[in-house]
């Protein structure tokens, strides 16, 4: 896991480094990192380094003077190096001097457009942590112009939006990068959305901040992660010793119910008990019951898809058990219509994982008498702490919280699972892998969504590959070849 910090966490292990390193060690190792990996996207763009031409927007604080001093280093590796005062009034340093010994050239903004022709790499100098406005208009414009073949190399941050919320200042006004340099460590905006998206690429080079020693409260998982969960049984395993699930859906929708215990079988659990619905389809692998009763005992559950009414029941009686609870699709409308609900689940001493998607956390947070906010990590943790359940907030990237505030980010979550059920295939399987992992602890449940997450995303990206709409059976389908995908490096 890759630890992510906000500005002030940032500053403060920068300001410790800097005090016992000699002067302008940060920047210079941030400036080789940079030119290093400006190198490497000349290269595979245009088949060289030296004779190629790169322009940098140059702001007025450390982020224009980290750029100017790579462009220093790859002016020594043959690059032609161009750089456009976007201030028009910078306060020139030792770094100004340094590109003037190269001999970069400073042109204007006319100058860049007027021979776009020849440019082969832009860098973003504008604006780095201490960004708080959108770039100016003829910024915005001259990015969006740009030939689609010339990259755009964001340096730490892409201007114009907020590091700590992944916001753009403006709507409008920010740089799009297809690939931004994260020096030290990530940053919010590096991994949740729009921020992550307006990043493009993240390379991230280290300067030493590693070494300073403080507890970040947000980590992007990532596949490497997601593979420690997925490592199939051991030699004296059996199938109830792998884990048991209950899945309770479908009384109303079978469908939905049919998807997740389908799923269900996927996740590394020896053993699926399915209470309620009876599914046209035969299921041989499943054991059914047709009512949940305390004598049905199972590692883990699942509760809601496509039970309509019938879910408030079933959460009721399952928020009793001392089992993990995967609470999903009806029971989360259930539960944010029921303030006894509510309060049991407060009280539940057990794990528990809400998974809703963004209509479904606003009834949530109704329901709750949390403040909204358009920030997925943010709401993702007043949920949290709301409810004492991890909460994973559905979106374009998956965010996890636990009730203490941590926060758990996976790599972009793929289109394709826009598509009906797909929900259901998550519950089913995440169900599975809480049966089989038994987590002792809310970050340990949090885990485990965030492998769950990925392993979903990858189901639907193998189905997309081979052409032709995906559906959520075919992404259920895709499991054992999404997972075996993920570990077939281990």
């Amino acid at each position: 896991m890759y630890p992510v910090f906000e500005v002030a966490a940032v500053r403060e292990a920068e300001q410790h480094l800097m005090e016992t390193l000699p002067a302008d060690t940060l920047m210079q190792r941030a400036a080789y990192g940079l030119a290093g990996v400006v190198a490497d996207i000349l290269k595979q763009h245009t088949g060289r380094i030296s004779g190629s031409t790169v322009v940098g927007l140059i702001g007025p604080g450390n982020n224009g003077s980290d750029t100017l001093l790579a462009m220093t280093y790859l002016a020594r590796r043959g690059v032609r190096v161009v750089a456009v005062d976007v201030t028009s009034n910078r306060r020139g340093d030792h770094t100004d001097a340094a590109f003037q010994a190269a001999h970069g050239q400073w042109w204007s903004l006319a100058d860049v457009e007027a021979r776009a022709t020849d440019v082969d790499a832009v860098l973003d100098g504008i604006a780095g942590l201490g960004s708080s406005r959108p770039v100016s208009l003829d910024i915005a414009e001259f990015i969006d112009t740009l030939d689609r073949t010339i990259p755009v190399i964001a340096v730490d941050v892409p201007s114009g939006v907020d590091v700590d919320t992944a916001m753009p200042f403006d709507e409008h006004l920010y740089v799009r990068a297809d690939v931004t340099v994260a020096f030290g460590c990530l940053k919010p905006c590096h991994v949740l959305d729009p921020g992550a998206d307006i990043c493009g690429d993240v390379r991230l080079v280290t300067i030493g901040l590693e070494s300073f020693e403080s507890a970040p409260h947000m980590y992007l998982f990532d596949d490497e992660d997601a593979r420690d969960f997925f490592d199939g049984p051991a030699q004296h395993d059996n199938k109830y010793s792998r884990g048991v699930v209950g899945v309770v859906a479908g009384a109303e929708y079978p469908g939905a119910g049919l998807l997740a215990v389908r799923a269900a079988r996927w996740g590394g659990a020896g053993m699926v008990r399915q209470v309620g619905a009876e599914f046209t389809e035969e299921l041989a692998t499943v054991v059914h019951h047709p009512k949940l009763t305390k004598k049905i005992e199972a590692d883990a559950w699942v509760v809601g898809p496509g039970l309509g009414e019938r879910a408030a029941d079933a959460l009721e009686k399952l928020l009793a058990t001392s089992a993990p609870l995967v609470i999903d699709a009806d029971a989360l409308n259930a539960l944010s219509r029921d303030k006894d609900l509510r309060k049991s689940l407060r009280k539940r001493k057990a794990l528990s994982v809400l998974t809703p998607h963004g209509g479904e956390a606003k009834r949530l947070a109704a329901g709750f008498d949390v403040e909204w906010s358009d920030q997925p990590a943010e709401l993702a943790r007043r949920l949290a702490h709301v409810s004492n359940a991890v909460v994973y907030l559905k979106g374009s990237v998956g965010v996890v919280a636990t009730p203490a505030g941590d926060v758990y980010v996976t790599h972009r979550t793929t289109e394709h699972l826009a598509t009906a059920g797909s929900g259901d295939v998550l519950a089913g399987l995440l169900g599975s892998l809480l049966a089989t992992e038994a987590p002792l602890n809310a970050n340990a449940m949090a885990h485990c969504v965030a492998a769950a997450i990925i392993v979903h995303s990858r189901a639907a990206e193998l189905v997309a590959f081979d052409g032709g709409p995906v559906i959520a059976s075919d992404i259920e389908e895709n499991l054992p070849a999404a997972i075996a995908d993920l570990t077939a490096s281990l």
